[in-house]
């Protein structure tokens, strides 16, 4: 298996095009746009500017995740800085085609800053792997004993966290390169050494118990603020039915499903997951639709904060980087 050509990547970008616009219309045909623009302009204030403070809060958190995995391989790097660089990967996340461009951005950044692309990609590379287990602990805690409320939704869930499993399982284990080094192609195999440089610091955070079990907890609790962020929302559309903790069960499983990479971004998936998930709670397709939305945006428009930053900084770290 050779690099993709710049054609398979340019197909793989329609494909994914084609299906979010076919998801996107197949839910907006089921659903009442009248009712997601009354919800809309009767949302309350109050609570919708507590959300946005959350997801403000829930960028800086995951910068500090990121932190600690540079810290634990010696690179001592301000928060303020890395948090900058996130809220720009953030910003490419959205507004390119491809949700892997902010990490890559991120990775290039701090490659540069400490020159070793090797240790930036990794740091990204775990930070990512770990969120995803705090994901998926959240998940299963909340699903375990109150998966009778999702009916017969609980199973294909379930398979798709063990789908999210097996990938963190493929990403960690170094004998997943090995079959890799006997392909023929030079150009391949320089990519596979530049993987074995990025997996062997990878393998070095195993030896970190410590700083792992620290990042996965401040996972799980990021993982909380986006629970916290759509009970806000849901107060804001002046949606009292659902409880904190229903939204705890809710909306871990639909961030795993969103991980889907069949869409741009996740969209269409997540809207349809929220359309799904919700309706057993009580929600209207056209409420849960307006809630997804709403999420979006928020994203969205935080996000701009890092097309800001990037317009004004140009790429450009003025700050001094430690080793310890």
């Amino acid at each position: 298996m050779s690099p993709k050509h710049p054609a398979e990547k340019k197909g793989s970008i329609l494909v994914k095009v084609f299906v979010t616009a076919a998801l996107i219309l197949f839910l907006l045909s089921k659903t009442d746009i009248n009712e997601m623009i009354g919800i809309i302009w009767q949302l309350n204030h109050v609570p919708l500017i507590f959300g946005i403070g959350l997801t403000l809060g829930a960028v800086v958190l995951s910068a500090y995740k990121w932190r600690l995995l540079l810290s634990a391989r010696g690179w001592g790097l301000p928060l303020t800085a890395l948090t900058k660089i996130y809220f720009v990967g953030l910003f490419m996340n959205n507004f390119l085609p491809s949700s892997m461009g902010g990490d890559l951005m991120r990775m290039y950044r701090v490659g540069k800053i400490i020159d070793n692309h090797s240790e930036s990609a990794a740091s990204v590379i775990v930070e990512r792997l770990l969120a995803t287990v705090g994901l998926i602990l959240l998940a299963v805690c909340a699903l375990i004993p109150n998966r009778m409320i999702l009916g017969n939704t609980w199973r294909p869930l379930i398979i798709c966290l063990a789908l999210c499993l097996a990938v963190l399982y493929i990403f960690v284990n170094p004998a997943v390169l090995r079959p890799l080094t006997k392909l023929p192609w030079e150009r391949w195999q320089k990519v596979v050494q530049k993987l074995k440089k990025v997996n062997a610091v990878i393998q070095y955070y195993r030896s970190k118990p410590g700083a792992v079990l620290k990042v996965i907890a401040w996972s799980v609790l990021f993982q909380l603020s986006i629970v916290f962020i759509n009970y806000y929302l849901l107060h804001a559309m002046n949606i009292h039915s659902v409880s904190l903790w229903q939204c705890t069960l809710v909306v871990p499983l639909i961030s795993a499903v969103s991980m889907i990479p069949v869409s741009i971004n996740g969209l269409g998936i997540r809207e349809g997951a929220y359309v799904v998930l919700f309706g057993p709670l009580g929600l209207s397709p056209g409420q849960a639709m307006t809630l997804s939305v709403l999420f979006f945006m928020i994203v969205t428009a935080v996000s701009l904060m890092g097309g800001l930053i990037f317009a004004l900084d140009g790429g450009k770290e003025e700050f001094v980087v430690t080793k310890q």
